[in-house]
């Protein structure tokens, strides 16, 4: 007797629940993605550049 090739009684609910996890880890890989690249951000901003306007009546020295 031949097997059967394709399972037609559980094909659907697998296939269903092979593009949820797929979602998932999906949208697992892009938040940890975001999180690196905002850590990666905020560890190598310029920290010293203050882009403020400085008032006239201050030394251009003034910290």
């Amino acid at each position: 007797m031949p097997r059967e090739i394709i399972d037609t009684a559980s094909s659907r609910p697998t296939y269903q629940r092979r593009l949820a996890v797929r979602w998932v880890v999906a949208l697992v890989l892009l938040a940890a993605a975001a999180f690196a690249g905002f850590s990666w951000m905020k560890a190598h901003r310029a920290t010293s550049v203050n882009l403020a306007p400085v008032p006239h009546y201050r030394s251009i020295y003034a910290a």
